[in-house]
């Protein structure tokens, strides 16, 4: 038992005053969302979609409090590693800003960006309210059930109705991958908020429906997507860059060719741009940001040599061309890895669930939902597809390790969840006109006497 809790801190476990403050943050961000679906949503969802943002908000809070007040340390370390290394460093940080006056060192670079950005969030938020690790959390929470209604508006505009709305907003808000990592202090809640968002504005945008008010959106949350994961945010413009002139070349949307130039000459320089400026910054063999490249390549060959970390296929690309003949396998393994069928760790054994819940229901509702939206209208389908397809492909390249493609996938899941409920309303349909035994029998006989009355 000593060797279990040989590193546990009581005080990040025990009550502090911090934490009434995070209760008021949890609660405001609470009643953003829930105002939020309260405006958005059609009214014959209305009713169904503040329970299922309820429901989204109570686990979400409720597994950060117990995590962090309820559940020893050893049950959580596992997996919270980054959030507890975080929380040190920002609140030593935020203690010498208090004491000293000494502000964090902004980042310079999207290469510092991307090392420093959650924790110049969680210094801040610890300065004003208070260094409980529940502070953070209270941000991340509202950002994750946020994504609740996003793909309710997302299946909306791409034609597919409310029950098929509903039914993906549900999988979003019980899904406990999404459950689990909405609540840690880390980048992926926030990317999962900006990558879903940014696709209502952009699917928003190309059908021309409140153009401002999608591109206002579609902007936001590419920013916020830059700021938090820089690589991840230039391979979502570059996705949407291609998404929107594949639009354009097919006539979605109605714009006039002008504007169609202006908005890819726009996207075309921005993004080199960035991308120039970025590499130099990562490739300055003088600056800070060969410390995060160091760090980056260290985690990676650790988590190759533990054992059960691993992906049970050992599947890994040599090289470029390498990499494109393995990259439908590696797409696979970043879907669906763990295997719920092979013996694995404990940590993957607890997955397990989860897992076949997603090769036995979700899965095949996705199928489903893709087939048919291809055969309504495959251009928004496209849309979406061409738009994560270069963030799914760097990650399965680069991904060796279960927990990490756990983790990561959860930031594009509910883009795939709008096209599973869009399987799972057709699959009732199917279910509710099919024709069960008892119909097949009274129903001639009710013909007969209806026949015979007349």
């Amino acid at each position: 038992m000593k060797l279990w809790l040989r590193d546990f801190d009581p005080t990040l476990y025990s009550f502090c005053v911090s934490d009434l403050w995070a209760a008021w943050l949890m609660l405001l961000g609470g009643c953003l969302v829930y105002a939020l679906t309260l405006r958005l949503t059609r009214p014959e969802d209305r009713g169904m979609m503040l329970r299922l943002v309820v429901l989204a908000l109570v686990l979400r809070c409720g597994w950060a409090w117990a995590q962090h007040r309820a559940i020893p340390q050893i049950l959580v370390s596992g997996f919270a590693v980054d959030t507890l290394v975080n929380h040190k460093y920002c609140s030593a940080q935020a203690h010498r800003w208090r004491d000293e006056g000494t502000p964090p060192e902004l980042p310079h670079s999207l290469g510092e960006l991307h090392t420093r950005a959650v924790r110049l969030k969680t210094t801040v938020l610890y300065y004003i309210f208070g260094d409980s690790p529940l502070v953070a959390e209270a941000v991340t929470i509202t950002a994750g059930a946020s994504v609740v209604l996003a793909v309710y508006l997302l299946a909306l505009q791409m034609g597919y109705g409310g029950k098929a709305g509903r039914a993906a907003a549900a999988l979003v808000a019980c899904f406990p991958s999404l459950v689990w990592y909405s609540t840690q202090d880390l980048r992926d809640p926030v990317e999962t908020c900006a990558v879903t968002w940014s696709f209502v504005g952009l699917v928003g945008l190309l059908r021309g429906t409140r153009r401002a008010g999608s591109l206002a959106l579609l902007l936001a949350m590419d920013a916020l997507s830059v700021a938090y994961r820089p690589y991840l945010g230039l391979l979502l413009l570059g996705g949407q860059v291609v998404a929107a002139s594949m639009a354009f070349r097919l006539g979605h949307g109605g714009f006039p060719r002008a504007l169609k130039v202006v908005l890819i000459a726009l996207g075309l320089v921005v993004g080199a741009d960035v991308s120039v400026r970025e590499l130099v910054a990562l490739y300055d063999w003088q600056g800070a940001s060969l410390d995060a490249l160091v760090l980056a390549q260290s985690i990676r060959d650790q988590a190759m040599q533990q054992a059960g970390s691993a992906y049970f296929l050992k599947v890994q690309p040599h090289g470029l061309l390498d990499a494109m003949v393995k990259l439908p396998v590696l797409v696979l393994l970043l879907v669906l890895t763990p295997l719920p069928f092979l013996p694995g760790s404990a940590a993957m054994l607890a997955t397990y669930p989860e897992m076949w819940f997603l090769y036995l229901y979700v899965l095949p509702n996705l199928v489903r939902g893709l087939r048919a939206g291809l055969r309504t209208d495959r251009v928004r389908v496209a849309i979406i597809l061409a738009g994560i397809a270069p963030m799914v492909a760097a990650y399965a390249v680069r991904i060796v390790a279960a927990g990490v493609a756990i983790r990561l996938r959860t930031q594009f899941l509910p883009l795939f969840f709008v096209f599973a409920g869009l399987g799972a309303d057709l699959h009732a349909k199917r279910r509710l006109a099919r024709p069960t035994l008892a119909k097949q029998y009274l129903q001639p006989r009710m013909v007969g006497k209806s026949e015979d009355l007349a």
